[in-house]
C-alpha cells in the first residue's frame, strides 16, 4: 500500500474512533501547571507548580489530522509517531501577580525606594523598604518551554538600588517650596507661577546622585501653557510717503518683534534647575524681528534700529494722559531728520491751545509754580524723544531739565527729562549720521515709546547712571565736580568704529532733593 493510501487509511480509522478517544484522553488528561517541580531562590530550595506562580494553561486546537499523519512518515515507524505525540498547552501568566506569588512563597518584600509624601497637607518622607529584585518572566519562560519534561531550577536575585531617606532630606525645602507657591518660571521679565502636586514631581537618581525632576505630562503643560502666554505675531511698520527734506511721513502700523518659546531649550533649563534644587527656572523665546518698510520711493537708508526712547504715564491725571498721546501720534510719530539737519522739538508742536485740541493739564511756571494750561504734559514726549537722543549719540545742541524734580521721569532714566515750552525752551538735537533718521512714537499702554531708525556708522552708545550724592564715586566726582542733594547725573560714552571713544557728562539739578541712589 502506498504511503498516501495508508495516510487515508489511518485518517478513517481515527475518524471512526475519535469520539471514544478524546473521551478518554481527556478524563486521564494532566493539568500542566500542576506539575510539581523544584526552585531554588537565594539559596532556599522549594516545590512549586505553575499555578502557584499565576499561570494558567490552554490546551491548543489539534492540527489538521491529514497534516499530522503526514508527519508521521519521518518517524522509524508509525508507532513511534503515534507515541511521540503530545498534548501542546498555550501557557499565560500576569508578570505582576506572579512576582507577587513567588514573593509570598519565598517571603521576599518587595523593594521601595524613600519617597515624598503628604498627609493633610504635611510633607514629610516616607523610608525605603530593602529587598532583591529578580527576573520572572525569563523564569517561567524557561520552564514553560521545557514542559512536560520539567528540571530543577534556580532564580538569581539582585539587591535593589535604592533612594534612602537621607538622601531625599535634602530636597525636602526644594519640593515644599514648589508645593507651597508652585514653580515659577521667568520669560522676559516676566514671571509665571505654575501650582504643581506632589505626583508631578519625579525622584532621579543618575549616576549615584539622587535629583528631581518634572513628570513628562506636568512638564509638557508648564511648556504648553508657556508657549501660549509668550506668544506674539511680529508686525511691520511700513512708510507710505516720506518728505523729501526734514518733516512728517505717513506711516503705518509700528514696528514690533514677535516670538514664540523655544520649547526644547526651555525644558533643558527647567530640568537644571530642578537637578540644582531650584524651584525656579528661566524660560528663553526666539524673536521673530519686525521691519520698516519703504514704500515711499525715496531713499532713507538702510533704516536700522538705531535707539530707543521710554517714559512711564501711568499715574497721569486724564488731560495728561490725553495730551501725552496727541502729541506722540499726531506730532512726533513719522519725523523725519535728514543728515546733517537739527530737529526742533517746537516747531512741529503747533499752536498749544484748546482750540487746537489740547486738555488742560499742569504745567510748571516760575521754577515751583503749577498752573493748569493746554497741553500740559508734552514734555513726557519731549523727554522720551530726548532719551533716544542721547542712546543714538546725536549731537544735544539745547536740553534742560525741568525746574521742579518730577517723579514721572523716575523710571527708565531718573534724571534724562527735557522740559520745552513755545518761545521759552525748546529741545534741539542735531542728525549727525550720514543718512535720514526716522521717529517712529506711540504710547504702548501707559508707556510713552519713542524709536530711531536710520543707516547705522558703526557707533556703540553707553549711559552710565544714575549717579547722585550718595553714590557718587571718585570718577563721577572728577567728571562733574562733584554732585549735590538735588542733582542727578548720566555718563555718556560714545565709541566710535575706529576705537575712539567720547566721554559727556549729562548733570540735572532742581529745585529741591532727588531720589538718592
Amino acid at each position: 500500500m502506498s504511503k498516501k493510501l495508508l495516510a487515508f487509511a489511518l485518517l478513517g480509522l481515527i475518524t471512526l474512533s475519535s469520539g471514544s478517544s478524546a473521551m478518554a484522553a481527556s478524563s486521564e488528561s494532566i493539568d500542566p501547571t500542576a506539575v510539581e517541580f523544584e526552585l531554588t531562590v537565594d539559596g532556599v530550595t522549594k516545590e512549586v507548580t505553575l499555578s502557584k506562580l499565576g499561570v494558567s494553561a490552554t490546551e491548543e486546537e489539534e492540527e489538521d489530522r491529514f497534516a499530522f499523519i503526514m508527519s508521521w512518515f519521518g518517524q522509524a515507524s508509525i508507532l513511534d509517531g503515534l507515541l511521540s505525540r503530545e498534548a501542546d498547552y498555550e501557557f499565560s501568566w500576569s508578570e505582576l501577580r506572579s512576582e507577587d506569588a513567588l514573593r509570598n512563597i519565598y517571603d521576599l518584600d518587595r523593594p521601595k525606594s524613600a519617597r515624598f509624601i503628604q498627609s493633610d497637607g504635611v510633607l514629610n518622607i516616607e523610608s525605603e523598604v530593602e529587598g532583591v529584585e529578580f527576573d520572572i518572566t525569563s523564569l517561567l519562560e524557561e520552564v514553560t518551554s521545557d514542559y512536560p519534561r520539567l528540571d530543577e531550577y534556580e532564580i538569581e536575585t539582585t539587591e535593589a538600588e535604592l533612594t534612602h531617606a537621607d538622601e531625599l532630606i535634602d530636597h525636602f525645602g526644594q519640593v515644599q517650596s514648589i508645593l507651597e507657591n508652585g514653580f515659577n518660571i521667568t520669560v522676559n521679565d516676566e514671571s509665571h507661577s505654575f501650582p504643581a502636586q506632589l505626583k508631578d514631581i519625579v525622584v532621579l537618581r543618575e549616576g549615584g546622585d539622587v535629583s528631581l525632576d518634572l513628570n513628562t505630562p506636568f512638564m509638557e503643560y508648564v511648556l504648553n501653557t508657556l508657549d501660549e502666554l509668550t506668544y506674539s505675531e511680529a508686525s511691520d511698520l511700513v512708510i507710505a510717503e516720506a518728505p523729501e527734506g526734514l518733516g512728517k511721513a505717513s506711516l503705518e502700523g509700528v514696528v514690533s518683534n514677535g516670538q514664540n518659546l523655544d520649547i526644547e531649550l526651555t525644558e533643558k533649563l527647567i530640568s537644571g534647575a530642578m537637578r540644582s534644587g531650584d524651584a525656579d527656572a528661566t524660560g528663553v523665546v526666539n524673536v521673530d524681528q519686525g521691519d520698516v518698510i519703504n514704500e515711499s520711493g525715496l531713499d532713507l537708508g538702510n533704516l536700522d534700529h538705531l535707539s530707543m526712547g521710554i517714559s512711564d504715564f501711568s499715574t497721569s491725571p486724564s488731560g495728561r494722559d490725553f495730551n501725552v498721546r496727541k502729541a506722540l501720534n499726531e506730532h512726533y510719530n513719522g519725523m523725519v531728520i535728514p543728515a546733517g539737519e537739527s530737529f526742533h522739538f517746537n516747531d512741529f508742536l503747533g499752536p498749544v491751545t484748546y482750540s487746537a485740541g489740547w486738555a488742560g493739564s499742569y504745567a510748571i511756571f516760575n521754577g515751583n509754580e503749577l498752573k493748569t494750561v493746554p497741553g500740559g504734559g508734552v514734555c513726557q514726549v519731549s523727554t522720551t524723544i530726548y532719551r533716544a537722543a542721547l542712546n543714538a549719540g546725536l549731537d544735544i545742541e539745547q536740553q534742560r531739565n525741568h525746574s521742579l524734580y518730577v517723579h514721572y521721569y523716575e523710571a527708565y532714566g531718573d534724571g534724562q527729562d527735557s522740559t520745552i515750552y513755545p518761545g521759552v525752551q525748546d529741545l534741539v538735537f542735531k542728525n549727525n549720521t550720514d543718512a535720514p533718521i526716522l521717529i517712529e512714537a506711540y504710547a504702548d499702554g501707559t508707556d510713552a515709546i519713542v524709536n530711531f531708525y536710520g543707516t547705522s556708522d558703526g557707533r556703540s552708545v553707553e549711559l552710565n547712571g544714575p549717579f547722585t550724592q550718595s553714590n557718587q564715586t571718585d570718577e563721577v566726582i572728577a567728571g562733574t565736580g562733584g554732585l549735590g542733594y538735588n542733582q542727578i547725573a548720566w555718563q555718556q560714552v560714545i565709541t566710535w568704529p575706529d576705537g575712539r571713544t567720547e566721554e559727556d557728562w549729562r548733570i540735572s539739578s532742581y529745585n529741591g532733593g532727588v531720589t538718592q541712589y
